[in-house]
């Protein structure tokens, strides 16, 4: 329950300040006919959506399940992590087209002192974000926490690439807006595609076959002592387990699971006939 109120709270601040972020990013993005400044706006959409989205589903299994669910939540974010990042690429992709429109059909950016300010001061707001999630992360040891907080530093850093693209544009060419909008989309959709396969690989259970191989050899090694019946991965993305239907002696069990976590990383469960 202490791991999910702060996941939830790291979600609040994320939604709330993301929210912010984007409202402002826009006007400005708008007024200055920046696509760059755009893109990162819709990108601080995402990450507010992300938050609301995670908050509203964590909240609705902790009080279903009285707290005592830490499996399905896990696997609910991922669900949705995955749902989320199918648009993020979707919309990653038009703002790569709108830039490459730009790029090849220039139109002037208007620049003010005072809008590259403001942008900076939404990038040292990121940085304050990462310095809160660091704090967070390393007292509940979340690992969406941890996710939030790197997605802090990537975004600062595209912000302060899109602060020098604007201050660029006022004495250099009109398509280095275009350009820096176009490596924006690049960065938002990479991340994306990396999110989206390690959900995939969370909701179907994907185990590396190297690794299936491995906890194999070490069953084999205990073959005279222990019979194999059954084995079933499960994973969340960050750890992996798996329920073993086995014969054999218990301290001969105990030693094969201590084994095969250490060589590959698995933490095994023996199971009886019964529970399957």
């Amino acid at each position: 329950m202490k791991n999910s109120r702060a996941v939830l709270g790291a979600c609040t601040v994320a939604f709330g300040a993301n929210l912010l972020l984007f409202f402002i990013k826009l006007y400005i993005g708008l007024r200055t006919n920046s696509i760059s400044i755009y893109s990162d706006a819709v990108n601080n959409m995402f990450d507010s959506l992300s938050g609301i989205v995670t908050f509203l589903s964590l909240l609705m299994i902790i009080r279903k399940s009285g707290g005592e669910s830490n499996s399905t939540v896990k696997r609910s974010e991922q669900l949705f992590s995955f749902i989320i990042s199918i648009t993020v690429i979707g919309t990653g992709c038009c703002f790569a087209y709108s830039s490459l429109e730009r790029l090849i059909y220039p139109t002037p950016v208007w620049f003010t002192a005072l809008y590259a300010v403001i942008i900076f001061g939404t990038a040292v707001v990121k940085g304050l974000m990462y310095l809160l999630f660091n704090r967070m992360e390393r007292k509940s040891k979340s690992t969406v926490i941890r996710v939030i907080k790197i997605d802090c530093v990537l975004d600062m850093f595209i912000t302060l690439i899109t602060i020098v693209t604007l201050i660029a544009s006022k004495f250099g060419s009109y398509a280095i807006d275009a350009i820096c909008g176009i490596v924006i989309s690049v960065i938002v959709i990479v991340s994306a595609i990396k999110l989206l396969v390690r959900c995939a690989k969370s909701l179907v259970n994907y185990i590396d076959t190297q690794v299936r191989d491995n906890v194999d050899a070490i069953f084999l090694e205990f073959s005279d002592e222990i019979t194999l019946r059954r084995i079933d991965y499960q994973t969340d993305g960050e750890k992996s387990i798996a329920f073993v239907l086995a014969d054999g002696d218990d301290e001969v069990k105990k030693e094969l699971a201590e084994k095969c976590n250490e060589k590959t990383g698995i933490t095994i469960y023996f199971i009886n006939e019964r529970i399957v």
